[in-house]
């Protein structure tokens, strides 16, 4: 196997320096870890690859009538009915091709509830049209949409591509009978940090994710991850559930305005949920244990960080190692002072150096310090200086 990268050492005494991220291609967002051996961390496709159709999408979204949606569901009958939460019903639906007509394709059909709705079809289309723009590997393909009223009102439906594997939360806490692999936990790291980076640094105006939540993080047939409704109106924290479910930053809850750093620190949530299996609020837990946050902090020690992974999986000696690293990423997102988190694009860097480490770990080879000093091409990551990933005392620091 050859290895076209850079070797960046890691240690907790030194600095590191991120440049800005180029904004102009989705390719832009993936990192070496394409590179990496297969066993450990699956296939990964190169962008550009799993892009291919793209090259066929239509030029506008499909507008659908509620007859067709009616036809695609059996009038949305249970059998076809992936899911049902806050914002509405999810059901498995057959279309046509747009670009194939005697082809059909899955997809999901999103009936939002009432309460989310936008005031008339103007402003849905407006909506639609916006998100209809932003298109990424890591963000769900908006296919189209339905705006009809019936004998009950308004009805507004989001038709998505369909995502065999369901949303992060069905694999992911303690309820789940099947807990997602360590590995696919380090996927879906790397692949939620690609979407938000791209939102946030990779398009001409940042695009805050609103709801960000693992029920809103959907898997792919090769599970991996994508975003789901991160343009949908925002919630006041007092008024839904990102209050609730414990992902919403301190300044969210103060202020309800919402920023990039914001979704640095749900993301930081998102990494010790990664870690251990367990939702960030659980009234159920002993009262000492019911904030992950709070439960987590006295386990941040080398000798006492194995109490607080997720038992219900195996990991190796290397993966406890990954663990940690990971939560030292998860400390910097989550300061206190948001002006001292890291953006995306420098979280992305961090995993990408995470996994080049723990690949050099695994292979004991060291002739990786010795490849070529250009980073892999398809990476617009670059790095100066000595690096770092720095270790915070806790995750409750002041700054």
């Amino acid at each position: 196997m050859v290895f076209s990268c850079r070797y960046f050492s890691l240690s907790f005494g030194e600095e590191m320096e991120y440049l800005n991220i180029t904004k102009s291609s989705s390719e832009s967002y993936h990192t070496a870890c394409s590179e990496f051996d297969g066993k450990r961390f699956g296939y990964i496709p190169n962008f550009l690859d799993e892009c291919s159709d793209l090259a066929e999408r239509p030029a506008n979204p499909r507008v659908f009538t509620l007859a067709e949606l009616q036809a695609a569901t059996r009038n949305f009958c249970r059998s076809s009915k992936l899911g049902e939460g806050g914002r509405g019903s999810v059901c498995m639906a057959r279309i046509k091709s747009s670009v194939y007509p005697y082809k059909t394709i899955k997809v999901s059909v999103r009936l939002r509830n009432r309460r989310f709705q936008a005031i008339g079809h103007k402003q849905l289309s407006t909506e639609v049209n916006e998100l209809w723009k932003i298109e990424h590997p890591k963000l769900v393909k908006l296919i189209g949409y339905c705006h009809e009223v019936d004998e009950h009102g308004t009805l507004e439906l989001m038709v998505h591509e369909y995502m065999p594997n369901g949303s992060l939360h069905d694999h992911l806490y303690a309820k789940s009978d099947a807990p997602l692999s360590w590995a696919r936990r380090l996927r879906v790291a790397l692949d939620t940090a690609c979407g938000l980076a791209y939102l946030h640094e990779g398009m001409d105006h940042p695009v805050v994710f609103r709801d960000f939540i693992p029920s809103n993080i959907l898997l792919d047939k090769n599970w991996h991850a994508k975003l789901l409704n991160f343009g949908y109106t925002p919630l006041r924290p007092s008024e839904g559930q990102p209050h609730a479910s414990g992902y919403a930053a301190p300044e969210y809850i103060k202020t309800g305005y919402l920023t990039t750093k914001s979704n640095v620190w749900s993301y930081g949530v998102l990494l010790y949920v990664l870690i251990t299996g367990w939702p960030p609020l659980d009234p159920h837990r002993p009262m000492n244990e019911q904030k992950l946050l709070d439960w987590v902090k006295p386990y941040l020690s080398d000798d006492k960080f194995c109490q607080i992974v997720d038992s219900r999986i195996e990991i190796d000696d290397l993966g406890l190692r990954e663990a940690k690293r990971l939560s030292v990423i998860a400390n910097n997102c989550l300061r206190k002072n948001q002006k001292l988190r890291p953006k995306m694009s420098n979280v992305l860097g961090m995993l990408d150096q995470l996994m080049r480490t723990s690949l050099m770990e695994k292979s004991g080879d060291k002739g990786l310090r010795d490849c070529s000093d250009e980073p892999n091409d398809s990476m617009k990551l670059m790095f100066k200086g000595k690096s770092r990933f720095d270790c915070l005392p806790c995750i409750c620091s002041s700054k």
